[in-house]
């Protein structure tokens, strides 16, 4: 049994999983069919109390091939059981392993925090990434004004988790008020997906106030 392997040689994250098998032989009674078997992973290998029949059974004559969509993202084991017409049943020697990944990246550990006020007009931001299944993707971090005006962009390499943005990153750019000298709300975009395409999404929205206030106005002694 075997589930197609990504350029690195493991199984690749796939949706739905691709189980391929051998053919079997009976020289006696004859094949009567296969049924695939599929278990969640258990430290390493199958968890014993875990296997499921998968499907319907699949006659001699039929394509080798199995496409699931198990019940949960994770890393799934597959075995292949052959039946011949006696009812004897042999089982795959060796199993395979495949991981199933429809669970998006999640961000956590903003700084500053969600809804929170600022006064420095080029903070620091900061944000960890996680995918428990593969790994996360390219990375954007937009700037946006109340006008939804996009003033400050930042990419991130493949497999960036920490997502930051220090004083030095922001050049000439300032988070100002409003020119009426009100406090203006950004929000902070996180553009991110897993590396089979699982799109991150950062709820609710990040945003702060701009709070920073103008010098005291002076008076004439």
């Amino acid at each position: 049994v075997s589930i197609p392997n990504s350029p690195g040689g493991g199984p690749a994250p796939e949706d739905p999983l691709t189980i391929t098998w051998t053919a079997s032989a009976d020289n006696q009674s004859g094949l009567s069919h296969y049924e695939v078997w599929r278990s969640l992973d258990f430290g390493g290998v199958p968890d014993p109390l875990g296997w499921q029949k998968v499907g319907s059974d699949i006659l001699p004559a039929e394509p080798r091939t199995l496409n699931d969509n198990p019940s949960s993202s994770g890393k799934w084991w597959y075995g292949i059981h052959i039946l011949d017409n006696a009812g004897n049943m042999s089982t795959e020697a060796a199993w395979a392993w495949g991981i199933y990944d429809v669970s998006a990246p999640i961000a956590f550990g903003h700084i500053p925090n969600k809804f929170s006020s600022i006064t420095a007009l080029r903070p620091n931001l900061s944000v960890t990434l996680n995918d428990v299944h593969t790994s996360v993707g390219a990375t954007t971090l937009r700037v946006k004004n109340e006008q939804n005006t996009t003033v400050f962009t930042k990419n991130f390499a493949v497999g960036t988790t920490n997502i930051t943005v220090t004083v030095a990153d922001w050049g000439t750019t300032v988070l100002p008020r409003n020119p009426d000298g009100t406090p203006q709300t950004y929000t902070v975009e996180i553009i991110s997906q897993d590396i089979v395409g699982n799109i991150l999404v950062d709820s609710p929205l990040w945003t702060f106030d701009q709070m920073n206030q103008p010098p005291s106005k002076p008076s004439i002694e």
